[in-house]
């Protein structure tokens, strides 16, 4: 790498309040999956520095962030530029809902393996976590209907990756009309295709991923 790739990759770092220490610190694990990515300096810092704020990832976690993208790009069929992409489109919702990292790694892996990637899949899958949570009275109405508590005792979300399994095992044996009506419900037509994917992946792919 030269030295104005170097100084690209410590401008967004810059730009994202990372002090100089940090930045220091930041730019060799950076510049290593620049290199295991395939990926420019500067775009990668650029990458890195603005879905750890989508998601509200604490710089002392960033060689496990890291980590974890990479070793997801070599088990699924994504890349570290397209999950970084959709975690900038994605991760505020992951981070609202609470979702741990290789949950969310995994989830992002299972659409990637059917063609959903990059700043897209971060859309679409941001859509759907927009509503599985009940946020309105009509997908609360939906989850009572096929008896899914999606809220615990005291009051707190189950979480996403209990309810998709909770849907995914309501949903067995019911017919595709069926499911497509209810996912409609719950995330509206236009993602149906998103639902689809995310739970044909369900099970062995997602935990192996996971």
């Amino acid at each position: 790498k030269s030295a104005r790739d170097a100084a690209d990759a410590l401008k967004y770092m810059g730009l994202a309040g990372w002090d100089v220490e940090t930045s220091q610190k930041a730019l060799m694990p950076i510049l290593k999956l620049s290199s295991a990515a395939n990926i420019e300096l500067g775009r990668t810092s650029d990458l890195v520095t603005d879905s750890m704020s989508s998601m509200g990832i604490a710089i002392e976690d960033l060689d496990e962030y890291l980590n974890v993208v990479a070793l997801t790009q070599s088990k699924a069929n994504t890349s570290a530029d397209g999950m970084m992409e959709a975690y900038v489109k994605a991760g505020g919702m992951f981070n609202q809902l609470n979702v741990r990292l290789d949950e969310s790694a995994a989830m992002l892996g299972v659409l990637a393996n059917r063609g959903l990637k990059g700043s897209e899949e971060g859309n679409y899958l941001n859509s759907v976590m927009v509503n599985l949570p009940g946020s309105t009275d009509k997908t609360r109405g939906i989850f009572e209907k096929l008896g899914i508590e999606i809220y615990d005792q005291q009051g707190n979300y189950i979480g996403l990756e209990e309810t998709l399994f909770a849907l995914s095992d309501t949903f067995d044996g019911m017919t595709e009309a069926e499911q497509n009506y209810y996912m409609a419900q719950l995330v509206g037509k236009s993602q149906i295709d998103t639902m689809t994917k995310l739970m044909d992946g369900l099970g062995d792919e997602y935990d192996r991923l996971k």
